[in-house]
């Protein structure tokens, strides 16, 4: 008998491994996921504590809503659409494997013939779309290959038993076709409710000794994994200066708590380094120049000084892992109060004026009933536009660190439409990179 660690779909048994976790199943989980529970071992259900009639097991497993965990798999670059496609073409490459072989054997024998005509009309009808319907009622059905008996497994169709047939194979996950378990799982994540849960169970391993209970398991799996591949490491976020980053980092923590770990942040204090859009756009120049292996997103702020640094980018190709966005344009942004020579104006300052301080929230920028104002500065040749800025950026800025400390404090505290145009920031950076 062996130590077994088992990732569930709900109360859906999905891949068990032997004597350890899967590292890169561990990359959907945080440390913070893990928790330890009894459970009473005739119906599962959870309860406070081990009965007196010792009819109560304790398990210690790392579990996340489905919805988080899909936002998680999409940051990783494991998006539904790459499932599709790369399932797709492992598909089409065993099929032209299959027709090649069966030409060059040239019908030389009945087994053959008969074998290469199996495997080919296997592929064929093995269509990434048969394969989710297939598989979304399998899981809805909640059946596994051992539990059958041979008359059921007979009479299941062809796609369904060679799902079940295939459950646990090195690479191919309930027969899906890929090479990496998080493309099955993202594909069987879109399947189920986002308020179910997805489950990794690690107690056997806790009582067998194989690790000790404190120590942070996902961590160490996820350490193992990070030089191997850029998926399984932070996304580097690289900003304009440490106000953007602050801000950045805290709006993660309470629009999107479940993803904080994922995005690290550069640090300009600790670097020293000067901020702007010029010094970003050397930074990202920089980075890519070094091949640094992360994902990177270089945020700039929506505004003249930003698109004119980033004139100095036309013409150089930058690796697919480095991506460069600025703050969205926002529709209440169109007729915002600005100060110039023609005195207080409202105009549409996305493109010109819009810094990290403008997705802030009204609140914030409400001074005294009113909007606090942004005025007109220097004239840019090259984009023919002024530069606007906003006018006492630190009482904006303090204002919304009272809003954020006290919405960290209490999440009942939280105004939707007080973080709508942060939300928007944080979705033009997950969207940073193609499907």
């Amino acid at each position: 008998m062996g130590t077994y660690t088992t990732l569930y779909l709900g109360d859906f048994e999905l891949v068990s491994s032997k004597s350890a976790v899967i590292p890169e199943v561990m990359t959907v989980f945080v440390e913070s996921d893990r928790r330890s529970l009894w459970r009473r071992a005739d119906n599962d259900a959870v309860v406070e504590g081990p009965l007196k009639d010792d009819d109560t097991l304790r398990e210690i497993e790392y579990a996340v809503e489905i919805a988080a965990a899909i936002q998680r798999l999409d940051i990783m670059g494991f998006t539904l659409e790459r499932c599709r496609r790369e399932y797709e073409q492992i598909r089409a490459e065993e099929l032209r494997g299959y027709r090649e072989a069966d030409e060059e054997e040239g019908g030389s024998s009945d087994v053959s013939d008969s074998f290469y005509d199996a495997e080919i009309a296997k592929y064929e009808r093995l269509t990434f779309d048969n394969y989710v319907a297939a598989f979304k009622d399998v899981l809805h059905r909640r059946i596994h290959w051992y539990d059958l008996e041979p008359d059921q497994r007979a009479a299941l169709d062809a796609t369904a038993s060679y799902i079940l047939a295939d459950q646990h194979d090195e690479w191919h996950f309930f027969g899906f076709l890929c090479q990496d378990i998080r493309m099955f799982l993202r594909m069987a994540l879109s399947l189920v409710r986002p308020e179910m849960y997805l489950r990794q169970d690690v107690s056997q391993l806790v009582s067998a000794g194989w690790v000790r209970e404190e120590n942070p398991i996902r961590d160490d799996a996820v350490r193992l994994l990070i030089d191997r591949y850029p998926e399984n490491a932070p996304r580097i976020v690289l900003t304009e200066g440490s106000s953007d980053a602050e801000i950045l980092r805290k709006s993660l923590s309470v629009l999107f708590p479940h993803l904080v770990g994922y995005y690290t942040f550069f640090d300009f204090h600790g670097s020293r380094a000067a901020g702007g859009a010029s010094q970003l756009i050397a930074v990202v120049k920089a980075f890519a120049a070094a091949g640094v292996a992360n994902r990177v997103i270089a945020v700039l702020d929506n505004d003249t000084a930003a698109h004119d640094a980033r004139r100095a980018l036309q013409g150089v190709r930058l690796p697919d892992n480095l991506a460069v966005v600025h703050y969205p344009a926002r529709d209440w942004l169109r007729e915002y109060p600005t100060l110039g020579p023609s005195g207080n104006i409202p105009l549409d300052i996305n493109g010109k004026a819009a810094s990290i301080e403008l997705y802030l929230g009204r609140d914030a920028l409400m001074t005294d009933g009113h909007l606090c104002l942004i005025q007109w500065a220097g004239y840019s040749q090259t984009m023919r536009a002024y530069q606007g800025e906003l006018l006492d950026k630190s009482s904006v800025t303090e204002r919304w660190r009272v809003k954020v400390d006290k919405c960290l404090a209490d999440r009942s505290s939280i105004v939707p439409a007080d973080w709508d145009d942060l939300r928007a920031v944080w979705v033009q950076i997950m969207c940073a990179f193609p499907a």
